[in-house]
């Protein structure tokens, strides 16, 4: 290969890096180098989990790198010396035809020479293997280790600073850069090392590729130049090895120690065999007395079993078949892990709520994360594995068949079997409690693995033609379920005219300077139970809750926002068992009924309406505000999502980034043994080394420290945040307004004492000085792990914003003419209170049932009242909101759909039911008409507190 071929690929490098965000350049981006962008984290991350130092963990990366691509090099140089030899070999010929012949006549002699000695002109461009396949493996550590955030500010030695170049030697004020010049000179010695016998023209172009990389890197971080460093240093070693081996006397020296190798290698699978029998019959016979350390023993025993079963299987079935290449499988099973890792999974979890997945304020369809996955699976599973088959030899090619057929196999079994519910997934793929498995799954899946493998291997030897037929079969019915799951994603995004409606409209809250106001805040799973503890760490509330009363006792109908928001918004004709009772009426209709109700009435009245972010509105996750076309006075805004919050173009790059990599390794962990998901899932970072900004990381420190944030909670907290710039006056006969919010819904870890949004939180010194505070009157308020720590940070953060707007509005004089009712459609499960917890049984199972899953919070500030906060013990459900929203200002309210007078009556009862759901979502109640069958609860005598009040009812 001549120095312009050099110089042509090295200018095709520099613009494959300038050009990676656009067009083409960028789809072969993802294909081609993410998949070792990844694969470089992997490494990375866990080099620095066992090292702890930013620099020292490039070493495994390079090492492992290399020998990972040294059979490629290997097989490259091959080729290359190969047909280097072959263009010596015809030169002469070749030279002899141009001397003698010209025109046309030479062309036909040089065609008839190429075709008897299957020579090709293009096989020139086989000497440059080599080079070629280090540009992926280039541009991959470049784009990686440049953008690294853990190096910045990082030492290593003399180096102060990794994420800047190194500066060791400065002369007169001039700062030169000595690890790239030490990359070059072990690049020069390596090339001369391997250009013993070449060319000078050859040796020309070593030297010349060395001096590229000098002024490629000389600039760069001093952590990429490390690590370019290593692979030289590498390369320098392998070249003086093979230069001082003779390969065909090692190779004879190989052969004549196979007896001797075969002898060990039966005493060692005989050695693992027993040890597997020992630890398998240790964890059997003691099983009962160390439940979880002999399940591992049990699997560790039944792992070790493998490789005498694999050897036993293949001797007994070598003997009567020969196996060879067969690529109709290796392209299957490749195509098979495609659009299984590459679109069914991203396309399922997307399919589930579309809506979560994407940015208003930067509207892109979440279709585009499914082809992102896409690419880097095609990438993964087909680009790569092709340049490794390529160049492989016949008895590599039959190794990566069955592996592929292993992984496809296991792969589908790991995800349709023990595709466990692992709680509700955030729209950045975290789980909002960490994912564990049970010893005895785990146990099982192994054991279910290695039944699989070993199936596997016999029908790849035995049927190879049934596994082909098999896997085709199985590859339609991945299309067929990714092609429903992309119809259904297409079916629930939103409209163009609500994504519009949302970023025209800037939200205000317009109130009455002399009239009468009322604000309803719904704070979605607000806890009702907090309120003591949270006003007794900040006394200041108190003060700023003035006139408020809470009302301890109280319930919600429905534990989910689909069936305990509508009574909130509609009364006592809206809990699910009145909803229930309306069989021949939609749920969403009953429902958007409920939250008209209020607004429809006010309007009627005369009042300036106001509504933020109905809920479920049109039963859709983004609500659709087209409710309200019916009433076109009433004002209503979309405000959290990033509609209010400011999102910077660098935020929404970045959370870009995560989904075009994370949909693609939530797919591997999901299919992955269970043993390994929890490894892979890695808190939800799944790797990923710039994921802080979007999710909340544990630092190992319990419930004290963690990095990140999460941007559900941003959103929804810089809507309190802003609501006294929202807040506007004008002369109205009155107002009222409806703001629903997702603050208290979100659990995060907040910074102590002000409970702020922070990347990096550290609460050790405060939680220390403060440690009985969840200790009040002998009443313990657990806070031991992270949903109950997490959940009181996020309700906290909520009181504090709205207490600040409440000053607001006493320093607008707004805050004596305005009745505010603070309400939650249901509280959370995460056991804070001890004696709020029941036990029930029915036929099949133990049911934990949570009273404070069904305790909202609940209080009322009337007009003109500046008493002292206060507490009330009288029986409220979150219904009595709009009885309480219309007293003394709308007289005999009638429901404008059902012509009922709207009462509060149904509460004094002798029994009130409540529904827990087990299926919530808003899909699978769409075309209903009534609610899922879910567990019904009975309350008796109107106290939540008494255990003996809460009766099972059934499952219906």
């Amino acid at each position: 290969m001549c120095l312009q071929n050099l110089n042509l690929i090295s200018a095709l490098t520099k613009e494959f890096i300038l050009c990676i965000n656009a067009g083409v350049m960028s789809l072969l981006y993802q294909m081609i180098i993410g998949p070792l962008e990844i694969f470089f984290e992997v490494i990375y991350q866990l080099s620095y989990g066992i090292l702890g130092n930013a620099g020292l963990a490039v070493i495994p990366v390079s090492l492992v790198i290399n020998l990972l691509c040294l059979p490629l090099y290997l097989r490259a140089d091959a080729i290359q010396k190969g047909n280097r030899e072959k263009e010596n070999s015809m030169a002469p010929y070749i030279d002899h035809i141009k001397k003698h012949f010209s025109g046309a006549e030479q062309y036909m002699m040089l065609q008839t020479y190429y075709r008897i000695e299957n020579y090709k002109p293009l096989h020139v461009l086989r000497n440059a293997f080599s080079l070629l396949i280090q540009i992926p493996f280039f541009i991959a550590a470049y784009n990686f280790l440049s953008n690294l955030e853990i190096m910045q500010g990082t030492p290593l030695g003399p180096i102060s600073d990794l994420s800047k170049p190194d500066s060791l030697l400065v002369i007169g004020g001039l700062s030169i850069n000595i690890l790239p010049i030490l990359m070059t000179v072990v690049n020069i010695l390596s090339g001369a090392v391997y250009s013993k016998k070449m060319s000078v023209q050859d040796k020309v172009q070593l030297y010349g590729v060395a001096i590229f990389f000098l002024i490629l890197l000389y600039q760069s971080p001093a952590g990429l130049v490390f690590y370019w460093l290593l692979n030289n240093i590498f390369s320098l070693l392998k070249n003086i090895v093979i230069s001082s081996i003779s390969v065909s006397n090692f190779v004879k020296k190989i052969k004549n120690c196979q007896p001797f190798f075969k002898k060990v290698n039966k005493y060692l699978l005989f050695a693992l065999f027993l040890i597997g029998c020992l630890m398998l019959l240790t964890g059997i016979v003691f099983l009962k007395l160390s439940g979880e350390l002999n399940i591992k023993l049990i699997s560790i025993g039944l792992l070790l079993q493998l490789p005498i079963i694999f050897n036993f299987v293949v001797k007994r079935l070598k003997k009567n078949n020969v196996l060879e290449n067969d690529r109709a499988i290796f392209v299957t099973t490749c195509l098979f892990m495609v659009l299984l890792t590459g679109v069914l999974i991203p396309s399922a979890v997307i399919s589930s709520s579309p809506t979560e997945f994407i940015t208003i304020s930067d509207y892109q369809s979440p279709l585009y994360h499914i082809f992102n996955s896409f690419l880097l699976a095609l990438g993964t599973f087909v680009f790569w594995p092709s340049v490794f088959y390529y160049f492989s030899n016949s008895k590599v090619r039959q190794v990566f068949e069955f592996v592929l057929i292993c992984i496809s196999g296991l792969a589908i079994i790991n995800y349709m079997v023990f595709e466990t519910n692992l709680g509700v997934l955030s729209p950045v793929l975290q789980y909002k409690v960490q994912p564990n498995f049970s010893p005895f799954l785990t146990n099982i899946n192994i054991s279910i693995c290695l039944v699989t493998t070993l199936i596997l291997l016999v029908l790849y030897i035995k049927k190879i033609n049934f596994v082909k037929i098999l896997f085709r079969i199985m590859l339609l019915v991945l299309l067929g379920m990714s092609i429903n799951n992309i119809i259904i994603i297409n079916s629930k995004l939103p409209t163009e005219a609500t994504i519009k409606s949302a970023l025209d409209k800037r939200p205000t809250l317009n109130f009455s300077q002399s009239g009468k106001n009322v604000v309803v805040l719904v704070l979605d799973r607000a806890i009702s139970g907090f309120i003591p503890y949270m006003f007794n760490e900040k006394p200041e509330l108190k003060r700023q809750f003035e006139g408020f009363v809470w009302y301890p006792n109280t319930i919600t109908h429905g534990n989910s926002t689909n069936s305990g928001t509508p009574g909130i918004y509609g009364g006592y004709e809206y809990t699910p068992e009145e909803m229930n009772r309306r069989k021949n009426e939609k749920l969403v209709d009953k429902h958007n009924e409920a939250l008209k109700l209020m607004p429809t009435l006010f309007d009627k009245a005369g009042y300036s309406v106001t509504v933020y972010d109905p809920p479920c509105a049109g039963y859709k996750n983004i609500p659709d505000l087209s409710i309200y076309d019916d009433t076109p006075n009433v004002k209503a805004y979309l405000t959290e999502r990033g509609v209010v919050r400011s999102l910077s173009p660098e935020y929404l790059e970045g959370k870009k980034q995560l989904w075009k990599r994370n949909f693609f390794c939530y797919s591997i962990m999901k299919i992955s043994p269970v043993v390994l998901q929890k490894s892979i899932y890695r808190d939800g970072t799944y790797f990923y080394s710039n994921a802080t900004a979007f999710m909340q990381i544990n630092l190992g420190d319990g419930s004290n420290k963690l990095k990140g944030t999460q941007e559900e909670f941003m959103n929804a907290y810089a809507v309190l945040k802003q609501l006294p710039e929202m807040t506007s006056v004008s002369e109205v006969k009155g107002a009222f307004m409806v703001v629903y919010n997702l603050t208290s819904h979100e659990p995060i870890l907040l910074q102590e004492p002000d409970y702020t949004p922070e990347v990096h939180v550290n609460n050790t010194e405060y939680d220390s000085v403060h440690a009985g505070r969840f200790n009040l009157n002998g009443r313990i308020l657990h806070t031991e792990h992270y949903m109950q720590i997490s959940h009181y940070h996020a309700n906290m953060a909520a009181m504090i914003q709205l207490g600040k707007w409440f000053d607001y509005l006493r320093s607008q004089g707004l805050y004596n003419n305005t009745r505010i009712i603070i309400v939650a459609d249901h509280g959370s499960s995460i056991g804070c209170f001890d004696d709020m917890l029941k036990f029930f049984s029915n036929k099949t199972s133990k049911i934990t049932f949570d009273v404070m899953f069904f305790n909202p919070l609940f209080m009322v500030k009337d007009f003109n009242n500046n008493n002292e906060f206060a507490e009330n013990s009288t029986f409220m459900t979150n219904a009595d909101t709009p009885t309480l929203a219309f007293l003394g200002l709308l007289k005999d309210p009638i429901n404008p759909f059902t012509g009922n007078l709207i009462t509060n009556k149904t509460k004094n009862l002798k029994e009130q039911h409540v529904l827990a759901p087990t299926d919530w979502q808003l899909d699978e109640n769409n075309n209903r008409n009534t609610f899922l069958p879910g567990f019904w609860f009975s309350l008796r005598n109107q106290n939540i507190f008494e255990m003996d009040n809460w009766k099972y009812i059934g499952h219906y």
